[in-house]
């Protein structure tokens, strides 16, 4: 019997740094692309200057504009001088993100694509037709992002990171067991390249900085319980998220551009295939273990009260780490007790209610 925990979802059809087809999946054209390319300077720009550019008539450039506002862009309009983002943007690039990725992964990747706009960039790479081969995507947008258990994932265009890689395991779906774990490690290695220290991992598989959310894993299978299977590992980092789209955000979040200013997103991007295809590469043949120092090092849950949320009830305990599995180790009136994924959420006591 085939097992699929992967996300079904419309089809999206979307060209890599070329534009974008229409589609239920895919909202931005190749003319918003275009203006929002010219716009991701900062700095104003005249309707006929940008029709120029684009080649269409200044009625087409009103329109195109209304839809990036509909995309939940801030474009601004002064009398006398044009049309502006309010703040530099730095659009992804192929090449760019590539280069910072070693040689022997880069040999690898069998495809990278740059996304416009996409429902999802977990759900894309689960529907291209090769299923096995390794593959990843990047995209200023997603209409339809999604964190673990359903949640929403908040993804403005042009602000953030939302990363996938799809791989293989050989060995069934029984030996994923920590990976998620071992991608947030990941995670860590390449925010403290970029300079950002202090970020912390919290079980299951969030990042967190100072007690607010950075970032978020979610990894999506497909295929065979004992036998090969398709892995679609998903990352979401908030970068420099618009005031306005944070509000619909349940919880603190924090964004690299508050915490360190500088930032390249091109580069933090293509730091993080690196670390992906390298720990990937790592977990296959070692599992969790290489990955449980660093976990410990940052793991934010060690030491604490946290409420563990279930379905029909909640434990309160003190985290004591991870076992070797990647199961939560939760010390429960003196009795250490092992939780595993599944249906279940984790909150300290103080941001539990």
């Amino acid at each position: 019997m085939r097992y699929c925990t992967a996300l079904r979802a419309t089809s999206s059809l979307c060209v890599s740094n070329n534009g974008c087809v229409p589609d239920n999946g895919c909202r931005m054209t190749s003319l918003q692309y275009t203006l929002w390319q010219l716009l991701a300077d900062g700095r104003f720009h005249s309707g006929e200057q940008m029709a120029r550019h684009a080649g269409v008539t200044r009625a087409a450039v009103w329109k195109a504009l209304q839809g990036l506002r509909e995309l939940g862009m801030a474009v601004h309009a002064v009398s006398g001088r044009g049309y502006s983002l309010g703040r530099a943007f730095e659009p992804l690039q192929r090449e760019t993100i590539l280069s910072q990725v070693a040689a022997p992964l880069r040999a690898r990747l069998q495809s990278f694509d740059v996304l416009h706009s996409v429902d999802s960039t977990n759900a894309w790479l689960m529907r291209q037709q090769a299923g096995y081969a390794v593959a990843a995507c990047i995209a200023e947008h997603q209409s339809a992002g999604r964190g673990r258990r359903g949640r929403h994932w908040c993804s403005p265009f042009g602000s953030n990171l939302y990363l996938s890689l799809r791989c293989r395991f050989d060995e069934g779906m029984g030996r994923l067991s920590g990976l998620s774990l071992a991608i947030a490690v990941v995670m860590i290695r390449a925010l403290r390249e970029a300079g950002v220290e202090q970020a912390a991992v919290k079980w299951p598989n969030d990042i967190y900085w100072q007690g607010r959310k950075l970032g978020g894993i979610l990894l999506e299978v497909a295929g065979e319980p004992a036998g090969p299977c398709v892995v679609v590992i998903g990352i979401g980092l908030n970068m420099a998220m618009p005031a306005a789209a944070g509000k619909d955000i349940d919880q603190p979040w924090a964004d690299l551009a508050a915490i360190h200013d500088g930032v390249s997103r091109n580069r933090l991007a293509g730091r993080l295939l690196h670390h992906l295809l390298d720990g990937v590469e790592v977990f296959q043949y070692g599992g969790l273990a290489p990955f449980e120092p660093e976990w410990r090092e940052a793991d934010l849950l060690e030491g604490k009260t946290v409420v563990l949320l279930q379905p029909d009830t909640e434990i309160v305990g003190i985290g004591r780490g991870i076992a070797h599995d990647g199961s939560l180790l939760l010390e429960v009136e003196g009795q250490l007790q092992r939780h595993n994924f599944g249906e279940v959420s984790v909150r300290l006591l103080e941001s539990a209610r």
